[in-house]
C-alpha cells in the first residue's frame, strides 16, 4: 500500500517538476526523474533556481549611452563607418 501510494506521490511530483523546468528554460527530463525520486525537494529547488529564459535587456538610457561612446569612437577613427553602423544595429536590435 505504501508503496503505491509513493509512487503516485512520485508521479504527481515528476510532472510538476517537469513542467515548472520547461517553464523555466531547463531540460524537463532530467527533472521529472529527479521530481519522481527527490519529491518535494526536487520542486523546492527547481523553484528557488532561476529563470535561463529571462533575457537582459538594456536600458534606453544606456543605449544611448553605448551609441554615444560607439559615436565619439567614429569622430575619433577608431571604427569606420561600417563597424559604427554594425554596432549601432547590433544595440538596437538587443531592446
Amino acid at each position: 500500500m505504501y508503496f503505491i501510494l509513493w509512487i503516485i506521490i512520485g508521479c504527481i511530483c515528476a510532472a510538476i517538476c517537469s513542467n515548472m523546468a520547461r517553464s523555466r528554460g531547463r531540460g524537463s527530463g532530467l527533472w521529472a526523474v529527479l521530481g519522481f525520486f527527490l519529491g518535494l525537494l526536487a520542486i523546492l529547488i527547481l523553484a528557488v533556481m532561476g529563470n535561463t529564459n529571462e533575457r537582459l535587456t538594456v536600458s534606453s538610457a544606456s543605449r544611448g549611452e553605448e551609441i554615444a561612446k560607439l559615436k565619439q569612437l567614429h569622430d575619433e577613427g577608431v571604427l569606420t563607418e561600417d563597424e559604427f553602423e554594425q554596432e549601432k544595429r547590433q544595440l538596437l536590435a538587443r531592446g
